[in-house]
């Protein structure tokens, strides 16, 4: 599997594999993507029950939006409403970020590679709507 990731204003396409399975009480999920001989991954052990997104929350601020952005070219940008129920969110009770920033996204993000997260969730998505996309 490969993932087409734009890479400073390039389309790259990387090597991809994930996991997910459930026990009777967790969750054990993973993303891992191969950039120039490195596997990069995010990988997390939840709880198998979720509840609702506390308003106000961070990670309600971070998952629930309602506008979408995106750049289609120099000249171009595409502005959307988003529509999705709230989603729920499972606690996290391990983490792994394994991930050279520097490497990835440049010299600017090399901070994250020593960075400990000020919020790490896992939310139980949806299927979302994509309504009234304009040209900025």
């Amino acid at each position: 599997m490969v993932a087409n990731t734009l890479y400073r204003e390039k389309y790259v396409t990387l090597p991809m594999k994930h996991h997910f399975t459930e026990t009777v009480d967790e969750i054990h999920l993973g993303y891992h993507w191969k950039y120039k001989g490195n596997w990069n991954k995010l990988e997390a052990v939840t709880e198998l029950k979720n509840s609702p997104m506390i308003a106000g929350s961070k990670e309600e601020f971070i998952a629930e939006h309602y506008w979408g952005y995106s750049k289609y070219n120099a000249l171009t940008t595409f502005e959307y409403a988003v529509q999705h129920p709230s989603w729920c969110v499972h606690t996290v009770k391990r983490y792994t970020i394994e991930c050279n920033f520097k490497k990835l996204y440049g010299s600017e993000f090399a901070f994250l590679d020593n960075v400990k997260p000020d919020t790490v969730f896992m939310a139980q998505g949806s299927p979302i709507s994509i309504l009234h996309k304009k040209n900025l």
